[in-house]
């Protein structure tokens, strides 16, 4: 027995040593980023932190749009898309959108009830037989397509979610054929329907796949014909397509980071190039297997349209994506005060507070290689898009800091050039 405990103590001391140095070279290495400021006095101040911000390479590279009263007033680029060759982010790089994909999935959705094919509330299991889960409890009722929308379907978001994704070169993966064999391993309902808030990756794979039942067509097909096209979105899509590859922002991730050491369980088809004078691996592309929540890749620019569409009653220039009844119904309908997760969700956006209690409406999109963010403030008729290509990008604080600034309407604004 002691001879077993020996050996067992020599293990743990063998798998400790490398975390323990690993932990010590995060501590030595990692770069603390500089503070955001809560404005910025000036563009020119403004930038010169994000200079700072992609000259210490977290993340390398960023993209971004400041719009007010429907206009771009604000456009610009910096740092890094591809630190493996030198070449430099521009305002027409497409990078990976991750979640914040969920507001056009939340979108096509609303166009189906706009147009009568389905209800917020038809229970899922009217368009979809295959959703089979179980309550908590058998008298409670079921879930229903707005549960899907604002993250209150109880369904689980399990952490195999993270390595649903595969390389260039494998599938396309068919989104029904996915939830089908993915959603019985977690059919049991976390909670109640519509009594709390829980963010989930699958209950947005369940609604494209419910999209697809109700049209008839692909989620991907849906999505194009639907708000990418009508937006005039010629360079976003599900993946990259050969004419998307000539401005990619590579993905990246840091070196001296936590989250590194889960690189080489599951994710090590990632990995292209470390390079240790970056602090940073760069990634190689790859996908996610169901579309729904995080398959979009594109540029910011394409990415605002979505947000002159929200704040302009579902309209841009005479091309009509939502009807201004169904944008205030999204933006309308709150989930309960003491839903939990501190979270007030409404159709597809969750609704937030900033200073001086200035309500905007956000989506993050975070994971392994990009960190977006794409927000609007319907009251002062601001919106912002923020992309990075790095795993710890900073978009929400970059977006906060942006938010903070006095942005004048009007073509002729200090902010609106193009410097890509």
């Amino acid at each position: 027995m002691r001879r077993a405990l020996k050996w067992a103590g020599l293990a743990v001391a063998a798998l400790a040593t490398p975390v323990a140095l690993w932990i010590a070279a995060v501590s030595l290495f990692a770069f603390d980023p500089p503070e955001f400021p809560d404005t910025a006095p000036s563009v020119a101040e403004m930038e010169a932190v994000l200079e700072e911000l992609t000259g210490a390479n977290v993340p390398p590279g960023l993209s971004m749009v400041v719009l007010k009263d429907g206009r771009t007033v604000y456009k610009n680029s910096f740092g890094l898309a591809d630190g493996r060759t030198g070449r430099k982010v521009t305002n027409d790089s497409n990078f990976g959108w991750w979640s914040v994909t969920k507001i056009p999935t939340a979108i096509a959705a609303m166009q189906l009830i706009e147009r009568g094919e389905m209800s917020l509330d038809d229970p899922v299991t009217a368009h979809l037989p295959l959703f089979k889960v179980t309550y908590p409890s058998p008298e409670q009722g079921p879930v229903r397509i707005r549960h899907l929308l604002n993250h209150s379907s109880g369904i689980q978001e399990p952490l195999a979610v993270l390595f649903w994704m595969h390389p260039e070169g494998e599938g396309p993966y068919g989104l029904t054929d996915f939830v089908a064999e993915k959603l019985p391993k977690y059919a049991k309902l976390d909670f109640a329907p519509g009594t709390r808030v829980q963010y989930t990756n699958l209950g947005y794979m369940v609604l494209g796949a419910v999209i697809e039942a109700v049209s008839g067509m692909s989620y991907e097909d849906f999505v194009r014909s639907n708000i990418l096209a009508p937006l005039d979105m010629q360079s976003t899509d599900f993946g990259l397509r050969e004419d998307m590859l000539e401005d990619v922002a590579v993905g990246s991730h840091p070196l001296f980071d936590f989250t590194t050491t889960m690189m080489p369980f599951g994710w090590s088809y990632m990995i292209d190039d470390t390079r240790w004078g970056q602090r940073l691996i760069w990634l190689n592309r790859f996908y996610a297997d169901a579309n729904p929540p995080s398959g979009l890749f594109g540029p910011p620019d394409e990415a605002a349209q979505i947000l002159r569409a929200m704040m302009n009653g579902g309209e841009v220039d005479g091309r009509r994506l939502l009807q201004p009844e169904t944008v205030n119904l999204m933006l309308g309908a709150e989930t309960p005060a003491d839903a939990g997760a501190g979270e007030r969700r409404v159709l597809g956006w969750l609704k937030q507070k900033g200073p001086q209690d200035r309500v905007y409406f956000s989506h993050s999109g975070g994971g392994v290689a990009y960190y977006t963010q794409m927000r609007f403030y319907p009251a002062e008729r601001l919106g912002i898009v923020v992309f990075t290509n790095n795993t710890k990008g900073h978009a929400e604080a970059i977006a906060d800091m942006l938010a903070g600034m006095d942005w004048p309407s009007g073509p002729d604004a200090r902010g609106a050039k193009d410097a890509g």
